[in-house]
C-alpha cells in the first residue's frame, strides 16, 4: 500500500479494523448492559456512561478519524515509517 493515494490507504485500513472495532464495542456494551439491569443503583450512572463512552469512542473511531485524517490532507509520507534512530547515534 506504499504507492497508494491516501483515501485508497485509509480506505484499505478501515475496512480491515472494521470489524474488529464493531465486535470490540458490541461486546463491551452487552456487558455494560448487563450491569445497567442487573448492578442495582450504584453502578447504574457509572454503566450508563460507560455506554455512552463506547458509543462515542466507537463512532469516533470508525467515521471521524479517518475523515479527519483526510481533511488535514496526509500525504503518503505521512504513512512510512521513519528512520530509527539510536540512543548512540544521537550528537
Amino acid at each position: 500500500m506504499r504507492r497508494g493515494t491516501p483515501e485508497a490507504i485509509v480506505n484499505a485500513s478501515m475496512n480491515q479494523t472494521l470489524a474488529r472495532t464493531l465486535v470490540t464495542g458490541v461486546t463491551t456494551l452487552l456487558v455494560l448492559f448487563a450491569l445497567i439491569f442487573l448492578g442495582g443503583d450504584t453502578l447504574w450512572g457509572f454503566s450508563v456512561a460507560l455506554v455512552i463512552g463506547i458509543v462515542v469512542g466507537t463512532y469516533s473511531s470508525i467515521y471521524v478519524a479517518s475523515s479527519m485524517a483526510l481533511v488535514l490532507k496526509v500525504e503518503q509520507s505521512d504513512f512510512v515509517e521513519g528512520k530509527k534512530v539510536h540512543a548512540d547515534e544521537l550528537p
